[in-house]
């Protein structure tokens, strides 16, 4: 084993950190791909002129990893259509979680994409937070990756078993298309998870193990002398509830390649109750938060 690198707080110098490598995990990526196409888009879908958006659902049966939780989500598509900004599209989670991927995009043009793919498998119309050209700065037919006006990160966390549902509403008359097909990659990994080990250890020393963070990915670790909701202002995930207040980030570390990682903190003997809290930084993943009841040995 490595010796262990320390790291103290600028405000309470009495704490540190220890990373140790811990037994490996998964993380999988799977495609799942809609049969409830094709589907007409009619005109006026959303504009409030009578006519229903398209719904179109996609089915996830039961996760190949037991407990797996959604860390990230692409979508993929074939829209045909003749006016592109007409058009307003968004996902919906088994659990009614809506994104926005795009809305009144695209001018004149026409078409997401322009292929199914192979076996209605791959779709060229991609959706992706990591993308670097927003939808908004696309142009018709919008073949390629984007940047969705949501983020799909909003996802992470949730179960990927269910209906998944993609909304494509036409909001103006005359122009008119097909949901011709559409998938999502999924991928899945274990629970964001933390236990600890309390009381102290040894001289003051209490233990948390982490695991599920992406494999060489970032994380912080989080703590707080106070437990409750606070919403991340930055630099970690800005946006990102979490269950501390005030929030207060002892470190960031590159995760080893099993996403696993093990904490030690040295807390003083004056501190009863120490909460502490982990962030995969690349999927914006909050674990549970633990309470760590001090005792002085």
């Amino acid at each position: 084993m490595n010796i262990p690198k320390v790291f103290y707080l600028a405000a309470f110098a009495l704490f540190g950190l220890v990373f140790m490598t811990l037994p490996s995990y998964s993380q999988v990526t799977e495609t799942y791909c809609s049969t409830d196409v094709p589907l007409p888009v009619p005109p006026t879908g959303t504009g409030g002129f009578g006519t229903a958006p398209t719904l179109s659902d996609l089915v996830v049966p039961a996760s190949a990893i037991e407990g797996g939780e959604v860390t990230k989500v692409v979508v993929k598509m074939y829209i045909t259509h003749t006016f592109d900004s007409d058009l307003e599209i968004s996902l919906d989670s088994p659990i009614a979680t809506n994104v926005e991927i795009s809305t009144d995009n695209g001018g004149a043009g026409d078409d997401y994409g322009s292929t199914c793919g192979t076996d209605d498998m791959d779709p060229d119309s991609v959706f992706d937070d990591d993308a670097g050209t927003a939808v908004t700065d696309g142009a018709a037919p919008f073949v390629g990756s984007f940047s969705p006006e949501g983020l799909l990160r909003d996802f992470n966390g949730e179960d990927q078993e269910g209906t998944w549902t993609l909304i494509v509403g036409d909001d103006a008359t005359g122009d008119s298309g097909t949901l011709n097909c559409w998938c999502l990659d999924i991928t899945t990994s274990e629970p964001l998870e933390t236990e600890g080990i309390f009381p102290a250890v040894s001289n003051n020393y209490n233990s948390m193990t982490a695991s599920g963070a992406s494999p060489g990915g970032n994380v912080a670790f989080l703590w707080s002398f106070m437990y409750g909701s606070t919403t991340i202002a930055g630099p970690v995930c800005p946006g990102l509830e979490v269950g501390l207040s005030p929030v207060n980030i002892l470190a960031i570390e590159t995760a080893d390649v099993d996403g696993m990682a093990e904490a030690i903190f040295f807390v003083p003997h004056w501190a009863i109750v120490l909460y502490t809290q982990i962030v995969d930084i690349d999927t914006c993943r909050a674990g549970e938060v633990i309470e760590n009841v001090h005792s002085n040995n």
